[in-house]
């Protein structure tokens, strides 16, 4: 700034009222607003030059609050600069003149080294941005997760010339990540255990009722036969209690049969075509609902009668489910099997309940999706307003 100009252009008023008093005011105001002047500039001066170590110091203690980490790597240099941060989260101590690609390489986990090469070429081979997750390995041995985003500059022929990135430490997430699917497949073996455990029971109880209760009642339908028999014939009374009787075990016999085909039709061993129309025609007649089946199986195909049962249950409980559905007008049954693989598909036009029964963290959907991953299928669940509700289940 021009100091003397500064001085020139005080207007004369302000001269005049400072003249009255003593003449060396106007001298002292004038040496203060100069004074003041050169203060701000120089204040001027020294907040310019800390904003940027203030920019810095910032910027280091986001990223250490984040766990976020910067990096530049000069390509054409070779040379690789990394932030406080990346520093701390890569265990390397600062070089004052910079770091080599090789350098921290080495740092990798071996066995994810070449994934990360491959990832880094292919970004610049397609001029495109990459991100990864890989493992440090320490030499005391230790394990520490990052993940590492990368986007790359390039000249006007396409050449690559920096590449900057960002390097996260997610050890903790993926330490939850860890801890979350050994919780998944405790759970997932709990049903699998579970259903196993259920249609074991359901063997054995359909197997006693049948076998024992079913023999005895038989023995007992017998002997009030026998005894009608040896009553006398001018005793109409006791001769139509022994009827009634009769016919009331006739009854219990019937009954104990549904329970026992409730709990393990018999069918089911003769395949799941035999065991899903046994399955439409009994829902048909109990729902008094139309439900369509589709069949298409192959002379050579073959499934084990763990897979029938398996398919048979998902049936059941899909007609089970549609119930809860609202406007339903039409259920479609389709099952295809061949010697390449199975498929079971229930399908209906049915509004969606209150309750999601297939959405995320149902459990329905949930068991029924793990006993199909047990033996080797894959479960799929489409649902819209215009289509309603499609159950997919394959097998190859």
């Amino acid at each position: 700034m021009n100091w003397r100009r500064y001085i020139s252009d005080i207007s004369l008023r302000q001269r005049m009222r400072n003249s009255k008093s003593n003449p060396w005011d106007f001298q002292s105001s004038t040496l203060g607003a100069i004074a003041d002047a050169a203060f701000l500039k120089n204040s001027s001066r020294s907040q310019l030059e800390m904003a940027p170590a203030n920019s810095r110091d910032s910027l280091a203690v986001v990223q250490r609050i984040g766990q976020i980490g910067s990096w530049e790597f000069d390509l054409v240099s070779g040379i690789l600069n990394l932030s406080e941060e990346a520093h701390r989260i890569l265990e390397i101590t600062q070089d004052l003149f910079g770091l080599t690609h090789e350098s921290v390489l080495h740092t990798i986990h071996p066995d994810d080294r070449n994934n990360v090469n491959k990832a880094f070429v292919k970004s610049l081979e397609s001029l495109t941005p990459f991100s990864i997750d890989h493992r440090l390995l320490f030499p005391d041995g230790r394990i520490k997760y990052v993940r590492v985003s990368c986007e790359t500059s390039y000249d006007e022929e396409g050449n690559p010339l920096k590449s900057h990135g960002t390097v996260q430490d997610i050890s903790a997430l993926k330490i939850s990540e860890q801890q979350l699917e050994n919780i998944q497949g405790k759970l997932r073996e709990f049903v699998i255990n579970r259903e196993l455990l259920r249609e074991n029971e359901r063997k054995r109880i359909a197997w006693k009722m049948h076998e024992e209760l079913g023999q005895m009642l038989t023995t007992v339908k017998m002997r009030f036969e026998v005894l009608g028999s040896q009553l006398k014939d001018n005793n109409a009374k006791l001769h139509e209690e022994n009827q009634n009787l009769t016919e009331l075990i006739d009854q219990s016999i019937g009954t104990v049969r549904e329970i026992v085909s409730d709990l393990r039709p018999a069918v089911l061993l003769f395949g799941p075509v035999a065991a899903l129309e046994w399955l439409v025609e009994t829902y048909n007649k109990q729902i008094g609902m139309q439900c369509e089946l589709l069949l298409e199986e192959a002379e050579d195909s073959f499934i084990s009668d763990e897979l029938t049962t398996l398919v048979f249950r998902i049936a059941q409980e899909s007609l089970q489910n549609v119930e809860q559905y609202r406007g339903v007008t039409k259920v479609l049954i389709c099952w295809m099997s061949n010697r390449h693989g199975h498929c079971l598909t229930v399908k209906h036009d049915g509004e969606n309940s209150d309750a999601d029964l297939y959405g995320e963290g149902s459990l329905i959907f949930f068991g029924m999706q793990e006993l199909v991953s047990a033996f080797g299928g894959k479960m799929k669940v489409t649902q819209s307003k215009e289509t309603g509700t499609q159950i997919e289940v394959s097998f190859l």
